[in-house]
């Protein structure tokens, strides 16, 4: 790969380099979120018996795929995502998988960034996500009997990190 005298010294500037990092690790934990509010949340709800122990099927890709994509496929069907939802959700997977792979490609390669809209784009889907997973706390918990709670009342954690996350890698 050829670098370009100027362009790699504007990449090794260290406020770039905190930058790129500082997205990078954003994706990865948006990834790390959305796996909890998928996978893991989803299989602790359709069978609260059986214990949610997805460290297994972490380590193994492929499995990991599969159980994602029949999450996805449950979210779509119940309505709760849109088939658009599900394709960001897989997209930020993939572009996790491709920072992952190959860190310093993206810090020093020519033409490569984190893709910022699929960041944002999983940022939304986190939000419906969120409230989904707040609107059934808030149905079965006796507190919250007798009370209105509109659902742009719910917000998640997820969410809210998410959206400090995103504030602090966005351009000044």
């Amino acid at each position: 790969m050829a670098y370009d005298t100027f362009d790699l010294q504007a990449r090794l500037l260290p406020e770039r380099i905190r930058l790129d990092l500082a997205r990078m690790g954003t994706v990865l934990a948006v990834d790390q979120l959305l796996a909890g509010l998928v996978i893991e949340n989803l299989a602790g709800f359709l069978d609260p018996t059986e214990p949610t122990d997805l460290d297994g099927p972490k380590r193994r890709p492929e499995t990991w795929e599969t159980v994602l994509e029949a999450s996805l496929a449950w979210f779509v069907d119940q309505e709760v995502l849109s088939l658009e939802d599900a394709a960001t959700v897989r997209d930020l997977r993939l572009h996790a998988l491709e920072l992952m792979a190959d860190t310093v490609s993206w810090l020093l390669g020519e033409g490569k960034a984190v893709k910022l809209d699929v960041l944002r784009a999983a940022s939304d889907v986190m939000v419906r996500l969120d409230r989904f997973w707040g609107r059934i706390t808030v149905d079965c918990d006796p507190a919250y009997d007798g009370r209105d709670i509109a659902d742009e009342e719910i917000i998640g954690g997820s969410s809210a990190l998410v959206g400090l996350l995103l504030g602090a890698v966005s351009e000044p």
